[in-house]
């Protein structure tokens, strides 16, 4: 059997979303010594993602820059979906017993090839809320004013993949919740394709830290005695970046050794202005974060099942999390070093519990690696995939 994972090769980063999805499984099927899954060749570095990446950390000048370019890019995106005279491959699919599509947008745009293609078709979603919303969260509001009916028909991406494709593959069954609740249409296309359903928790690589506790707190200026919460990601509502802000402002007020550590590039949010929050803003070396803090807080208002989880439980770092979307799937485990929250109330009570609690962090540290050493390496990825693609192949 040959595989196509239709996803550029040089794409593959350590980071959220499909890019890091990939990269950790591709590491696990090279520690697996697999052979027979390609993927697509690399694409060129344009000079938009060249200049993109200059200008990240200066949010003032990233903001001007995409207030300026996002206008042009729904304009470009929407020319592309409903303009196209080709919706090819980049390749000739039916070299491919079964080919893997990671972005419902990539394979609409393949779907003259698909017309022909006699293999399997796999797709695996990875956006906190159904794609087309993600792409209109970047959309001008003069380029939604203007091509009104395009904008009310976008959702043909989704529909299109979630209908084709033979095997749809989740994380978690939780996981689907985001879709469900940011898509009218997704129960409906849901309970037609039941049996098109199947479930593989994701993996990563354990995440690497240069800086140990104390050499973090030293570099940043926070006491080594300090209470320290932290966030990465980005500032945004549906990832909770808000519920950070506002929890913190209550907490700050009344406890001074309780600081929060921030990572992630600014933008739409902003932070808030106290000594004891410190924006480091987008970093190379997050698990220094993870690593120096006391309890890492995932807040998400939608989510798919998100790869820091799974960093900072091979890290060992407590963690509060919303409960909602995949986040419910651990649950099952009864972790003391997981906490799941369904207010800011619950989540404030959780936060003071950690501080406050007289049992070794160092313990619910060891509770949590072993938790990713069992069940979310890249070993146990890789040879879950095979596993799952095999069986779906032969069916």
């Amino acid at each position: 059997m040959r595989e196509l994972i239709y996803y550029h090769r040089n794409e593959l980063k350590p980071k959220g979303g499909p890019s890091g999805y990939l990269y950790n499984l591709n590491k696990g099927l090279l520690e697996c010594n697999v052979c027979g899954i390609d993927f697509l060749p690399d694409r060129k570095i344009t000079i938009k993602n060249k200049i993109r990446a200059k200008i990240i950390n200066y949010p003032k000048v990233y903001k001007i820059i995409h207030n300026l370019t996002h206008g042009i890019y729904g304009d470009n995106i929407l020319n592309m979906i409903f303009h196209s005279k080709k919706y090819d491959a980049v390749v000739d699919l039916n070299d491919y017993d079964v080919v893997h599509f990671h972005n419902t947008l990539d394979m609409y745009m393949c779907k003259d090839s698909l017309n022909f293609y006699k293999g399997k078709v796999l797709l695996t979603s990875h956006s906190p809320k159904v794609f087309h919303k993600e792409l209109l969260d970047d959309f001008a509001d003069s380029t939604k004013n203007r091509r009104i009916s395009e904008i009310e028909a976008i959702d043909v991406i989704d529909k299109y993949a979630f209908e084709r494709a033979d095997y749809i593959i989740f994380p978690v069954p939780e996981a689907t919740e985001c879709y469900f609740n940011t898509w009218d249409k997704f129960e409906s296309i849901y309970n037609k394709n039941k049996q098109k359903f199947y479930y593989l928790p994701t993996g990563t690589t354990p995440k690497k830290y240069s800086l140990n506790k104390s050499e973090f707190r030293e570099k940043y200026g926070i006491p080594q005695d300090a209470f320290v919460v932290s966030y990465i990601g980005r500032h945004n509502e549906v990832k909770g970046y808000d519920t950070v802000k506002k929890v913190a402002q209550l907490v700050l007020e009344k406890y001074d050794d309780i600081y929060f550590v921030i990572g992630g590039q600014q933008g739409p949010l902003y932070q808030l202005n106290n000594k004891k929050w410190i924006e480091i803003g987008w970093t190379n070396d997050p698990g220094s974060i993870i690593n120096g803090s006391d309890i890492f807080m995932l807040p998400n208002k939608e989510t798919y099942f998100d790869l820091v989880m799974l960093e900072v439980l091979s890290i060992g770092t407590p963690v509060v999390t919303s409960y909602t979307g995949g986040n419910k799937y651990f649950e099952r485990f009864g972790s003391k070093g997981i906490t799941l929250y369904k207010s800011n109330e619950e989540l404030i009570e959780a936060i003071l519990k950690f501080k406050n609690s007289t049992e070794d962090l160092e313990i619910l540290r060891n509770e949590n690696r072993k938790l990713y050493n069992d069940y979310f390496s890249n070993e146990k990825f890789a040879r879950g995939y095979l596993q799952l693609v095999n069986e779906l192949y032969d069916k």
